[in-house]
């Protein structure tokens, strides 16, 4: 939830392996938000509904963001039945 309403998201939790990171991060992303900017350290509520895969590295960034679109492509199917 940000600002009252509701939002389908994919969310990450780990560290950024891809690029060398250690420290863990939550990460959320907001599905079919164009419309407006959410400023970092904007309060959210969130629901966890489904585990979809474990943490991996990839060995390039294009990799990483090949695979970011297949999880919120496999995300929004299971958050819209």
């Amino acid at each position: 939830y940000l600002k009252d309403e509701k939002y389908n998201g994919a969310l990450y939790y780990g560290p950024a392996s891809t690029f060398g990171e250690t420290e863990l991060a939550l990460e959320v992303y907001l599905i079919d938000i164009f419309s407006f900017y959410v400023e970092p350290g904007t309060p959210i509520e969130v629901e966890v509904v489904k585990f979809v895969r474990p943490a991996q590295a990839f060995g390039l960034p294009e990799l990483l963001i090949l695979q970011m679109e297949e999880d919120v492509e496999n995300i929004s199917e299971i958050l819209n039945k």
